[in-house]
């Protein structure tokens, strides 16, 4: 473990106000909240101030591990990945395929829903059959042009 942070936490205002909202529900598992808060005591923007990855692994009792991962989850995938993707990802894949078909298609697909989420940036990847499971877990199939539960 040398002293320069490898992977960097620099989540933007809109990021870290949505985090600190986020944090606050706490109608969360206590491990994505613990998730939350490491990153907000790590990013480099903070108007408070970064804490040092020791000291967050001090204030939180996490290994510093833990910590590591997190961080490298962010740098590499992105908040939501960081957090756990379905509580962040599943309401914008059920408004995405309860919303208008795109022009040309008869319905909503897998594919199409993966293609709509990076278009808007919910997500930088996810593959299909991780919208087939979060689809089948909440009785939602993709016929026609509606939505069926």
């Amino acid at each position: 473990m040398g002293n320069r942070a490898k992977y960097i936490v620099a989540l933007t205002e809109e990021e870290r106000n949505g985090l600190l909202d986020w944090v606050k529900q706490g109608e969360r598992k206590g491990y994505k909240v613990q998730y939350g808060q490491i990153l907000l005591a790590l990013d480099v923007n903070s108007p408070a101030g970064r804490l040092s990855r020791t000291e967050v692994s001090e204030i939180y009792q996490v290994s510093y591990s833990t910590i590591c991962f997190v961080a490298r989850r962010f740098a590499k995938e992105g908040l939501i990945a960081a957090l756990g993707w379905e509580e962040w990802v599943v309401p914008h894949v059920v408004a995405i395929a309860g919303s208008e078909v795109p022009e040309g298609k008869k319905r909503w697909s897998s594919q199409s829903i993966v293609d709509e989420l990076v278009r808007r940036g919910v997500v930088k990847s996810i593959s299909d059959s991780t919208i087939d499971g979060m689809l089948k877990k909440r009785n939602i199939s993709l016929v026609r042009k509606t939505l069926v539960r």
